[in-house]
């Protein structure tokens, strides 16, 4: 005897999204779901009974995981917080130095920007230390914070160390610039000093 009523859940399809899907193991377009649960009679939907978390389904694997994986950057997203929090740094490391050396080290920092495929020169780095504070600056890097690994974090800061110390050694005030960015990376201290 077929099954007069029954509980089913159905699903609306709210947007595409990008995202790093956990089965995969890499970007992929999925599509966020709104689940819903229905009272069917002789399989017809009857009565809504309630929405269920909002998830998203892999269109590759059809693997379904909780929204929050979109909390995880894909590779493009990645990229572009290391262009952003990179340049942030150089613009601290420039900040941080006076006199002679100011040169020298934007010329190291535009260098080491060009060399990593970024579109920055002597202007746009010179307009961007003007206008762009500090604190501006340490949260581009604070975002790097969760997706760097500690060594991704030293390698990070020592590059950063390098253009720092182009024409001398490292002064007291890049010395404190130095430690600032590697707080925002949430680095213990003895990591920061080598």
């Amino acid at each position: 005897m077929p099954q007069m009523y029954d509980v089913d859940v159905r699903e609306q399809h709210l947007r595409t999204v990008d995202f790093v899907c956990p089965r995969c193991g890499l970007d992929r377009v999925g599509t966020e779901l709104q689940p819903r649960r229905w009272m069917m009679a002789f399989h017809l939907p009857i009565a809504p009974l309630g929405d269920l978390p909002r998830v998203v389904r892999c269109d590759e694997c059809e693997h379904v995981a909780d929204l929050g994986i979109l909390d995880v950057p894909t590779t493009d997203q990645l990229v572009d917080l290391l262009e952003l929090a990179t340049v942030a740094a150089m613009v601290i490391a420039v900040r941080s130095t006076t006199g002679e050396r100011v040169q020298a080290v934007s010329d190291g920092a535009v260098r080491l920007l060009s060399d990593s495929g970024y579109d920055v020169d002597h202007r746009r780095l010179a307009a961007l230390v003007a206008r762009t504070s500090t604190l501006d600056a340490l949260d581009d890097v604070r975002r790097l914070r969760t997706e760097l690994t500690p060594h991704g974090k030293q390698n990070f800061l020592h590059r950063l160390t390098s253009v720092a110390m182009v024409g001398g050694s490292l002064t007291s005030k890049q010395r404190e610039g130095l430690l600032t960015v590697g707080r925002a990376l949430g680095m213990a201290l003895p990591h920061v000093h080598g």
